[in-house]
């Protein structure tokens, strides 16, 4: 499966409620990223609804990027 392929199929259950708790996204970006991107390296990620992904990649080792003054306002 490609990337935009993964990105592009939600599946049901697509609310906050939902899948904020589920990782699989998250382990998979990290898998995807690790080896690309240093972990010194900040991260912004637009649009990231509940933060599911972002806060995996911030307990993972990565330092977060936020358009917020409170680093995590947007991180679950």
């Amino acid at each position: 499966m490609s990337l935009v392929e993964f990105w592009s199929n939600p599946g049901v259950g697509n609310e906050p409620s939902d899948y904020a708790s589920k990782i699989g996204r998250g382990e998979f970006l990290f898998n995807f990223i690790r080896d690309i991107i240093p972990f010194k390296t900040e991260i912004m990620e637009l649009g990231c609804n509940c933060g599911r992904n972002i806060k995996y990649l911030a307990d993972s080792g990565y330092t977060i990027f936020t358009g917020s003054p409170n680093p995590t306002t947007n991180i679950l």
